[in-house]
């Protein structure tokens, strides 16, 4: 069985940001991490191929060339084989982009399974997994919390969250899509001996810097950031000297 896990590079949340008119973040270099969703998909890769003989798990990426760190992480994290298709640092892909371009390059790979994080925190769109899976014409389910492969069957099962929290099982016949929310299983901490061995690891690199499929159906026109809110007023003094700010600042305000 083999299994592609689709990661992203995106912005450390930790770090301030800047937009660019045509909406592109503008971190510091270095201020990249891997999608923490993304994440949780490599950890229920891992777990599907410990459950089973003849596993392989693999990952993808696609971005500028420190994307490749996200890459290697996940090779840290377990994948034995990883395909990065390079980016210019100052494109803005749409998911369709992405997603066309994962498509193209893995198409006649062969996968059973591809994985990806049900979203990416940075666009918080969604749209990538099932775009892919729809390109290649596959199956597929979003917001999966586990899988499990039994034994007799061509196929996973498929524990996911509904609406309001609702989990159902969903059975997905192979080859598949699965986008998988957080969940129980917390991602593992790659070992110090398996990071330096993913630093050294040959990527397998595909297609040309800034190659873009030929129909983009979507396009990003521009962003800004959210709008402050109103400061709040803290009160101080005794509950008796706090209430009578307050009621004097609502008179002040019209509200009383």
């Amino acid at each position: 069985m083999k299994i592609l896990v689709c990661v992203k590079q995106v912005p450390d949340p930790e770090v301030d940001l800047e937009l660019t008119p045509d909406g592109r973040v503008t971190p510091k270099r270095d201020s990249y991490v891997m999608n923490r969703l993304d994440e949780y998909a490599m950890e229920e890769a891992m777990r599907l191929a410990e459950s089973m003989d003849g596993v392989q798990v693999e990952a993808v990426t696609v971005g500028p060339e420190e994307a490749e760190a996200s890459l290697r992480r996940a090779l840290a994290m377990g994948a034995v084989h990883g395909i990065f298709i390079p980016v210019d640092e100052d494109r803005a892909l749409t998911s369709f982009e992405t997603a066309s371009l994962i498509a193209s390059a893995v198409k006649d790979k062969n996968y059973d399974l591809i994985m990806c994080g049900v979203m990416s925190e940075d666009e918080m769109a969604g749209a990538v997994g099932p775009m892919i899976a729809g390109i290649l014409d596959l199956p597929w389910v979003t917001s999966a919390i586990s899988l499990e492969k039994p034994a007799d069957k061509n196929a996973v099962a498929v524990l996911r969250e509904g609406e309001g929290g609702v989990q159902e099982t969903v059975e997905l016949t192979l080859p598949a899509l699965a986008t998988i929310q957080s969940g129980t299983r917390q991602p593992r901490y790659p070992s110090l001996s398996n990071m330096m061995r993913a630093n050294k690891q040959e990527l397998e690199v595909v297609g040309p810097s800034g190659q873009s499929p030929s129909r983009p159906v979507d396009q990003i026109l521009g962003a800004a950031p959210p709008k402050q809110k109103g400061q709040g007023v803290f009160l101080e003094g005794s509950t008796a000297e706090k209430a009578r700010q307050l009621v004097s600042i609502l008179k002040e305000r019209a509200l009383l």
